[in-house]
């Protein structure tokens, strides 16, 4: 489960804390063909074990066609970039995908392994292979 801390990342937003095993917070994007980088910043306490945490991208795909070709996919429907961090430390961290075929994405941060807590924020989609420094969407100061 997913909570809202009274935490700060390093460019003063809000931060997430996410304690348990798999399904972290997500939202259903639609993705186009083309390659995406999907970034955010996080932290971990000193619980957290080797290589634990993950960032994943999935994409739902019709029988085996898959919609992700990308260097570090282990199968052709979700990327996933396996690291450690130093405990207690923000890094930002990313993965980038190139998406074969437009479909519905859930992009995440999660354990994946138990135990520890993670914490993460400023989340960023964008498209392009490069990670580009955050910055506030638009839509949302609306």
């Amino acid at each position: 489960m997913s909570v809202t801390t009274d935490q700060k990342d390093p460019l003063r937003n809000a931060v997430l804390l996410r304690d348990g095993l798999r399904k972290g917070p997500n939202q259903r994007i639609h993705f186009d063909e083309g390659w995406y980088t999907f970034s955010c910043y996080l932290k971990a306490d000193k619980n957290v074990q080797e290589g634990g945490i993950g960032i994943y991208v999935n994409l739902n795909g019709i029988g085996d066609k898959g919609l992700i070709d990308s260097p570090i996919s282990y199968d052709n429907n979700l990327v996933a970039d396996y690291f450690s961090v130093e405990p207690d430390t923000w890094i930002r961290k990313y993965v980038t995908f190139n998406v074969v075929k437009a479909g519905n994405g859930i992009p995440r941060v999660e354990l994946a392994k138990n135990g520890g807590n993670i914490y993460f924020s400023s989340f960023k989609l964008e498209k392009g292979k490069m990670m580009t420094p955050w910055c506030p969407n638009v839509a949302d100061k609306a």
